[in-house]
């Protein structure tokens, strides 16, 4: 007895796999939004100090101006930001009637802020 293999496609299993691994890269890189009104903030420096500690240092954008802050992350799980920041001190718990001086200036600066990831870097001692 002759027994033939099946000719099978092989490009068929390549394509499953690949595509299952373009999922699983494409769930672990979602871009979580959460937005902070600038009335809750006591500084820019404060509000950095909070995301470093929360999600590590060049792990998250911020972009804002006078109405809102965006700061988006790159994380399995959202997670409610403004209450952490605020539960831990970098937040305000209650908003002011107006943005805080020290914010309002350094978005008057540009027109808008942004922190981006590397913009800090770590200074050299050699």
């Amino acid at each position: 007895m002759v027994f033939e293999i099946p000719n099978r496609d092989r490009s068929d299993s390549r394509n499953r796999n690949e595509n299952r691994n373009r999922d699983s890269n494409r769930r672990h890189y979602e871009t979580y939004e959460h937005t902070i009104n600038p009335t809750l903030m006591f500084g820019l420096d404060r509000l950095r100090d909070g995301l470093e500690l929360f999600y590590g240092r060049n792990n998250f954008t911020v972009v804002g101006d006078i109405m809102q802050f965006t700061i988006r992350v790159h994380l399995p799980m959202p997670e409610n930001l403004v209450q952490r920041l605020q539960d831990e001190g970098f937040l305000r718990r209650e908003p002011l009637e107006a943005v805080p001086k020290a914010v309002k200036d350094r978005i008057k600066a540009n027109g808008w802020y942004q922190m981006r990831p590397y913009d800090r870097e770590e200074p050299y001692y050699g």
